[in-house]
């Protein structure tokens, strides 16, 4: 099995290796979107339709896979793959919004000057 940096186990490194930018997740709708559509009205409904499709038989297949090859570990894992996508982006934007006005506060500090007690 290759190693892939940053993957612990052979289902996270399957992982690591069916996502990237090269997916057809990815290339297909474009290639559907630049073959079928070709008023400009229409591209992005086109594409966010065919990539929800795509992105549905992607994760099947992907449960299936891991079912087989993992067995209940391995589906659990990847019926966890949508939830922890989803806490990610709802606690992404409490996360840049602490980071934010810790970044203003410390800058608030450093500009101001100190004022006699």
């Amino acid at each position: 099995m290759v190693e892939v940096p940053g993957c612990y186990s052979w289902l996270a490194a399957v992982h690591c290796r069916l996502s990237c930018e090269s997916d057809p997740i990815y290339i297909v709708p474009a290639a559907l979107t630049k073959k079928f559509i070709k008023d400009s009205r229409f591209t992005t409904g086109f594409y966010i339709a065919t990539g929800t499709v795509l992105y549905l038989i992607y994760f099947l297949v992907i449960l299936i896979l891991a079912l087989v090859f993992a067995g209940w570990k391995g589906l659990l894992i990847a019926l966890a793959v949508p939830v922890s996508g989803y806490l990610v982006l709802y606690y992404q934007e409490i996360f840049r919004e602490r980071m934010n006005s810790a970044r203003f506060r410390i800058k608030s500090i450093k500009t101001s000057p100190l004022s006699p007690i």
